[in-house]
Parts: structure tokens; sequence; C-alpha cells
């Protein structure tokens, strides 16, 4: 009988899972080291981070509260992405791994849309009160 010489495929995917959560820690440590955080009193929240089972890539997905419009989440997102070379360097020294993931930075807007249900729920939950 043929002897299969990979770990069991439930450690590579909890491997996967802490190495994504480290990322985000990571991450999210480093934009509050290097000012992102300060910007006129928005904050850029790291929501999650996937990465790639290869660990060559990682798609980051940031939340920008208090920007005032998408326009302005996306003025902030290219500027993370102009600087993820450096972003990426600062990374590697905190995060040892075989490859540094090259990193993609996509914006989330679920934190957004989580506040905007919940604003529609206190509102009625108000008008309910009224009656």
């Amino acid at each position: 009988m043929p002897r299969n010489n990979r770990k069991h495929p439930v450690a590579s995917v909890d491997r996967l899972v802490r190495v994504n959560e480290l990322l985000k820690r990571v991450l999210a440590d480093l934009l509050e080291t290097l000012g992102y955080n300060e910007e006129q009193g928005k904050i850029i929240s790291i929501t999650r981070v996937d990465c790639a089972s290869n660990l060559k890539t990682a798609a980051v997905y940031v939340s920008i509260l208090g920007a005032k419009n998408e326009e302005e989440e996306a003025r902030i997102v290219r500027r993370l992405i102009e600087r993820k070379a450096e972003i990426q360097s600062l990374m590697s020294k905190e995060v040892i791994l075989k490859y540094t993931p090259v990193l993609h930075f996509v914006l989330d807007h679920s934190v957004a849309d989580g506040d905007r249900v919940l604003d529609l729920l206190r509102h009625m939950e108000d008008e309910n009160a009224g009656d």
C-alpha cells in the first residue's frame, strides 16, 4: 500500500488559518505604526486576510471608517498599494515564512454595510417605541 508523505489536510488548513490571523494582526499593527490611522480621523481596519495555500500571495481586505465617500476610500487604498513594497518588507521582518506573500489590498464594505443595517434597525426601533 503506497504511503502518502503529506500531512493530514486539516493541519494545512489550520496552519493557513493561523497564518491569515497572524498576517492580519501584524498588518494592523504596521498600519498603526506607519500612521495610517491618524489621517484626518479615519480608521483603516484590516477585516481579513486570505493567503494563498502556497503562501505566495495574500488578499488583504481593508475597511475605512470615517471616509466621506468612495473616492476618499479609493484614494486611501491607492496609497496602501503605492506603499505595498515597504509594508511587505516590514511585515517580512515580523513574520518569518518560507515566502513573504505579495499583498493585494481590497476595499471591504462589510463593516460600513453592517453599520447601515444597525442604523436602520435603531431607526425602526425608535419609530416603534414612539407608537
